[in-house]
């Protein structure tokens, strides 16, 4: 097989040629393209090579059978092209035309069967789908181009118009993600197993950068979604919320967090006791109970012992 060495489609010979993923070169090659295409019984071996090397064309009700079948992207040496059926007929017509060119018999029968199992759903999807397809095609043909127009296009939006592509842009992914977790699964998986352990270093990196950027910017909002739940968690079993509130201040984990945050944060906590009015009254609190616990508690404690074995006296 000689390979298909052309960004263009410049006559049926072309079509062929992508279709097959190059110029053959043994019969067998032939035989093999007509058996996994559908075509054979509509097309010979012999066809294949008037096609190639005579400039034969098709008649009007084998070009048709010969769409239906044809793939709808094909691929060429560096893009791929969506082949619609206009252009297909405009080189057939093209080849024809050219010195020497000759229709190919065919079997009318067989061309109805495979037009009628298999036409009417391509042109259908094709009909569904033709801005998306004709972008692909301009964007397989000149990318720069479409890039160009595209950034243009993105900077004559005002910010609130910019805003609301990236919400409807959310919007799609959520939808998307939710109906295909497993593809996005596979997607994801594939993407880590290519990275570099420097790169996965390096987004973690990043990842927690932009996570503490978020808490700064959104302490507020943060604040509130979490009062909120824990409010409802509360409402919910008062009990339970309780438990784990106490298991949770109890917890070594809580402990350390809670020294960490007092030591990277204990300038702002002490001035904030100093300007809190009632941190004078907190302080005459804590000194009265420690010195009930580390002497008057004692004494009278011992006191009214002494009292209940004279009365029980």
């Amino acid at each position: 097989m000689k390979k298909y060495l052309k960004n263009d489609l410049e006559n049926l010979a072309d079509i062929f040629a992508a279709w097959m993923g190059g110029y053959p070169t043994e019969t067998e090659e032939i035989k093999s393209f007509l058996t996994n295409t559908g075509l054979e019984g509509l097309l010979f071996v012999p066809d294949i090579e008037r096609i190639f090397f005579h400039n034969a064309f098709l008649s009007k009700e084998a070009a048709t059978a010969v769409y239906a079948l044809l793939p709808l992207k094909l691929k060429l040496k560096d893009i791929e092209l969506n082949l619609f059926p206009q252009s297909f007929n405009r080189l057939n017509i093209k080849t024809s035309r050219q010195k020497g060119s000759g229709v190919l018999n065919t079997r009318i029968e067989i061309a109805y069967k495979i037009k009628e199992k298999y036409y009417a759903k391509k042109i259908q999807f094709i009909t569904e789908n033709k801005d998306k397809l004709r972008y692909q095609n301009q964007k397989a043909k000149h990318p720069e181009q479409l890039k160009a127009t595209a950034q243009n296009y993105l900077n004559n939006l005002s910010e609130e118009q910019k805003a609301q592509r990236r919400d409807k842009a959310r919007l799609r992914m959520q939808k998307y993600r939710q109906e295909h977790p497993e593809s996005i699964k596979k997607v994801n998986q594939k993407a880590q197993a290519q990275k570099t352990e420097l790169q996965k270093i390096s987004e973690r990196i990043n990842a927690r950068k932009r996570g503490k950027e978020y808490r700064q910017n959104n302490k507020e909002k943060i604040a509130a979604k979490n009062k909120a739940y824990r409010e409802l968690k509360k409402a919910e079993n008062p009990e339970l919320y309780a438990l784990k509130e106490r298991e949770y201040n109890l917890s070594e984990g809580h402990k350390k967090s809670s020294q960490k945050y007092y030591e990277t944060h204990k300038d702002e906590i002490t001035q904030k006791a100093k300007d809190n009015p009632k941190t004078k009254q907190y302080k005459q609190k804590y000194k009265a109970k420690k010195r009930f616990q580390q002497k008057t508690g004692a004494q009278i404690l011992s006191l009214l012992q002494s009292i209940l074995n004279s009365k029980t006296r």
